[in-house]
């Protein structure tokens, strides 16, 4: 709960919640989870959050509020935080199951862990104040159950006095008042405490500060919950975790827990939802229904005379967007936009793929996305040349002819072709040039088998292009 960073860095921890009768889990570890907790295999949509960061790991909790969506607190989400190691876990045995990363099954296929693609923390998250301390993560694959829905109205005096459900994946007991020395982390834990209303500037505690608390207006939008015994507390690993309120018998989550008290003990704090509504449907809007714009690069001359169209495309989700070749992906003609991605990764992608066609013809290629708007580009002898000094067109060419080698087990795409050409530019510091020239040479080679030696695990090797990849070579010092 409480987003101190000496601790989160150094060792890894659990955010959970605490609540019921105090449960004996293995000791070790700091991170937080629920005091006075009980053990639960329920409350599906309550998961566990590993983020490996380039100079530690943490561990969080956070809520499946929409398909492909997590909301968690944006403490959890560090600067160091490494793209592509972080980890959604919704199984009931996460020790013996986190072995199994970073090789995670694809998505479609048996798991209790799904990667997570991207993250939008608030835009107006402050760290320093912790506030406000919400963040969503998009996953690669919906989760087996359904999402916990959000409170559609404030938690208003109707919900003061009244017991709230609290749950994570931390710890249920700190030896130390910094929350260093932990009990029983890596399990699912669940407790009720009683929903005690915004704080006051008297719940700031010097020896435990949060200065947010001292601001009106960041108090106006917090719930304190009493975490006094008998009631669960929040402890290290609980950080990102569900207030759950009941209406017309149903769960819905209300909160997202951020802060606790020294041992976790006696109080914790949470951040309402129904204030940051908005940001929170703009983001699961963001889970595939914003659009994706596929853009012309350019068109570029080849030895022979025939045209290729290059297309990369903005993808405006958080997460990967599946458009399969039918009418929502359309190429005219089909067989020369063969090579075109039905997935489409979040983000802006410059370079994604190529289209060689004649002079005579021209090319139409339309995309929709679902539920946003249709997009399409025509293209012909007439559209914007590429510059052909553009290291990025020179890659380009390259990776077209090398894609079009005759070997059987050419495995890369056009997109990871272009990233591994790109940053050969940067292996070749101050030989650009004679690094571009091995690209030019390699871009004009046809498909004969002549002209290729094909390697497993390795893009076809260039024939005829020796002299210029040793001018390179020689240029830099590595030969």
């Amino acid at each position: 709960m409480r987003p101190r960073s000496r601790i989160i860095a150094t060792l890894p921890l659990l955010f959970a919640a605490c609540g019921g009768t105090p449960t004996e889990s293995p000791t070790g570890s700091s991170q937080e989870a629920i005091v006075r907790g009980v053990e639960t295999d329920g409350l599906d949509q309550v998961v566990l959050i590993q983020a490996q960061r380039s100079n530690g790991l943490t561990r969080c909790t956070g809520t499946y509020i929409a398909p492909r969506v997590v909301l968690t607190a944006a403490h959890c989400i560090k600067s160091t935080t490494l793209a592509n190691g972080v980890f959604v876990y919704y199984g009931d045995n996460y020790a013996s199951e986190v072995g199994l990363l970073p090789n995670i099954p694809a998505p479609g296929q048996p798991s209790t862990w799904a990667r997570v693609e991207t993250w939008h923390l608030n835009p107006n998250f402050s760290a320093s104040v912790n506030y406000p301390d919400l963040a969503v993560l998009y996953l690669d694959r919906k989760l087996p159950f359904e999402p916990m829905p959000i409170l559609p109205e404030p938690v208003g005096q109707q919900y003061i006095g009244q017991q709230a459900t609290i749950a994570g994946w931390g710890a249920e007991q700190s030896l130390d008042a910094n929350l260093t020395q932990l009990v029983g982390v890596g399990v699912k834990r669940v407790g009720h405490a009683t929903i005690m209303g915004s704080p006051t500037a008297a719940d700031y505690h010097a020896e435990d500060p949060n200065a947010g608390i001292l601001d009106p207006n960041i108090r106006k939008d917090l719930l304190k919950l009493d975490g006094h015994a008998p009631s669960a507390n929040p402890c290290a690993g609980d950080s990102g975790g569900p207030l759950i309120v009941k209406k017309n018998g149903r769960n819905y989550l209300a909160g997202v827990s951020f802060w606790t008290g020294l041992y976790c003990e006696d109080y914790s704090i949470y951040t309402r939802v129904q204030p940051f509504f908005a940001y929170i449907v703009d983001a699961i809007a963001g889970a595939g229904l914003k659009p994706v714009r596929p853009a012309l690069k350019c068109v570029g001359e080849n030895p022979d005379s025939t045209l290729t169209a290059y297309f990369g495309y903005k993808n405006e989700n958080g997460l990967t967007v599946d458009i399969p070749f039918g009418l929502s992906n359309a190429f005219l003609p089909a067989e020369l936009g063969k090579n075109r991605p039905t997935q489409f990764g979040p983000g802006q992608h410059e370079w994604a793929f190529g289209a060689d066609f004649k002079a005579t013809q021209k090319l139409l290629y339309e995309v929709h996305a679902p539920l946003g708007p249709i997009a399409i580009l025509r293209v012909d002898q007439k559209s914007p040349r590429c510059d052909t000094a553009d290291t990025n067109y020179v890659c380009a060419s390259q990776c077209r002819a090398t894609l079009a080698a005759p070997c059987p087990d050419i495995t890369s795409s056009f997109e990871q072709c272009m990233k591994d050409c790109v940053g050969g530019y940067d292996a070749f510091p101050g030989c650009e040039s004679e690094w571009g020239a091995y690209l030019q040479c390699t871009a004009k080679l046809s498909s004969d088998p002549a002209n290729w030696m094909c390697m497993p695990d390795f893009l076809p090797q260039p024939m005829g292009c020796d002299d210029t990849l040793n001018a390179a070579l020689i240029c830099e010092g590595y030969i």
